[in-house]
Formats: structure tokens, sequence, C-alpha cells
């Protein structure tokens, strides 16, 4: 099954990725291609806002690259909240002192017990679900490897390691240099199940 998402070369349908336009943000980013059938992606696929929401709350959650066996290319992966860190962030909210000196930490804790929504993020947690395509809403999706080796500035063309489906072809990456984009400002929603269910324009 092929879903609209992200090749530029081969014409297939693109929603989510190169969308830009004017505006004051703009973010480097990396190029993914299969060496045999020329399908190309970027990693920008993760660029945005995407929110659970669930009884008028919302929270705004983490995403990850990574490569959806339905859609048979790159997607953003949901990459769920460490369940460690949600507990110590409310056990941060539920102190007096903290609520009042607004003082929650500056670690990974403390970040989360400033977010909005974290009622719904412990919500999703709770399902005990997998992680799901953000474009399919499939839980048939594997993480892309990560290559600390330079990011966005290293344009030389590296080996992910990993087949392209439907094809076999070896994904690659390869950085743009000095080139950025300004990534398409919308909100995505979602559901505690991972399946979309709109958008609006702007990241508020």
């Amino acid at each position: 099954m092929q879903s609209a998402c992200c090749d530029w070369k081969s014409g297939r349908p693109c929603a989510d990725v190169f969308q830009q336009r004017v505006s004051f943000m703009s973010v480097p980013y990396e190029i993914i291609e299969c060496e045999r059938c020329g399908y190309a992606a970027s990693t920008l696929v993760t660029a945005g806002k995407f929110v659970w929401s669930d009884g008028g709350e919302e929270y705004w959650f983490n995403r990850e690259l990574a490569i959806c066996n339905d859609c048979e290319c790159v997607v953003a992966m949901e990459k769920f909240p460490d369940p460690t860190v949600l507990a110590d962030a409310r056990k941060r909210l539920g102190s007096f002192w903290r609520k009042l000196t607004k003082k929650f930490g500056d670690d990974d804790a403390g970040m989360m017990a400033r977010s909005k929504g974290l009622s719904v993020a412990e919500k999703v947690l709770a399902l005990r679900r997998k992680p799901v395509c953000l474009s399919c809403g499939s839980p048939n999706v594997v993480p892309l490897p990560r290559l600390d080796d330079g990011g966005s500035a290293n344009t030389h063309v590296r080996s992910l390691g990993i087949a392209h489906p439907g094809c076999g072809g070896t994904l690659t990456i390869h950085g743009s240099g000095g080139d950025r984009v300004a990534p398409m400002e919308v909100t995505r929603i979602y559901n505690i199940q991972g399946k979309k269910t709109g958008e609006r324009p702007g990241w508020r």
C-alpha cells in the first residue's frame, strides 16, 4: 500500500515533506534515498507540531524517523515519553511548593512538568500499544538508525544499512550542507490511538 508521503524524484504523491512557505524559521535537513529505485525523502517528515488530543486537552509529543512497511517510505513515527520521566513529572506537579514557585527543575522531568496536557500522555502510555506511523496509523514501522557523524552538515552519502520496503534497495543518507528549509507551520492532531483526526494552521 503506497501512502501519500515523500518522494520528490519519482513523482509519487507528496503530502508532508518539502512543504515550505515564507517564514522566520528555517531548519537544516538530510536527504534519504534508495540506491536502487531512485526514491527520495527527507528528515523534514518529523518537522512541525504533532499533538495527541483527548477530552479537550492536547499534548505535544516527540517523533522519530522510521520506515513504514505499509507506506513503503520514510515517515514520522510516534516517540513515547519515558514512563519514569513522566511519573517524576507528575510527582513534581503534585508538590505544593513546586507549583507555587514554578521551580520544576531544568531536567527532562522538569520540562515535562511544564508541558500542557500531561494527562493525555499518561492515557497513551496506559494503552500499552506500539508506536504507529503518523501517515497511515500502522504499527508496522521500524525506526531508522541514527548516524552520529555530522548530520545535515555531512554531505557525503552514507548507507543506513536498511532496505527500502517493496524494492529491496539499500537506503542512504546525506546532509543538505548549508541549505535550509522553512517547514509548513501546521499542527497535526491525533487521538490517543495514534489516528490522525485533523490539523490546523500554526503551531499554537
